[in-house]
């Protein structure tokens, strides 16, 4: 797997000194850049876990147990801009794939809130890129603020279609 990792250009732990003695169950880290391996802190744990809770409530309170989420929902995009706001104080790359980053007309929201790569199939890559590219940085700030401001999904879609025409 190491010699594979290292032909992809991917980063491997292949060993780690002292894993025998860290007990079973015990949440680590682990640098993919330097391979270090760094025991969690319970505490640490526990609180990521409140805040991984408190995401799926927010989220659950937009839409309802078990519904279909629409990425324009309020909550769902103020957790996209919390992701990328954290990626930011840390200089690290936030990416967003799938439906949500081939939307021409939410990627320039994507990107207004500090999404720094976005990853779709390639037939949707075209309409993205004329979608951004007609657009500034500033321009797709803006596009979030409406965004993130709107009342539901609808709301947050029709105002930001409302501003790109």
């Amino acid at each position: 797997m190491a010699i594979r990792a290292k032909a992809l250009g991917i980063p491997a732990v292949v060993a780690c000194r002292g894993a025998l003695g860290i007990e079973d169950r015990t949440t680590v880290s682990v640098d993919g850049t330097t391979g270090a391996v760094t025991v969690v802190p319970a505490e640490e744990v526990a609180a990521i876990q409140q805040r991984a809770d408190d995401d799926r409530r927010l989220l659950a309170s937009a839409t309802g147990p078990g519904q279909m989420l629409d990425p324009w929902q309020p909550p769902l995009l103020q957790l996209i801009a919390m992701c990328a706001a954290a990626g930011r104080d840390v200089d690290k790359s936030v990416s967003v794939c799938g439906e949500a980053a081939s939307d021409p007309l939410l990627a320039p929201v994507l990107v207004g809130m500090g999404i720094t790569s976005l990853s779709m199939s390639a037939s949707a890559v075209p309409a993205v890129r004329v979608a951004l590219a007609r657009r500034t940085r500033e321009e797709c700030e803006n596009l979030a603020r409406l965004a993130l401001a709107a009342p539901d999904a609808m709301a947050g879609r029709r105002a930001v279609a409302d501003r790109s025409h």
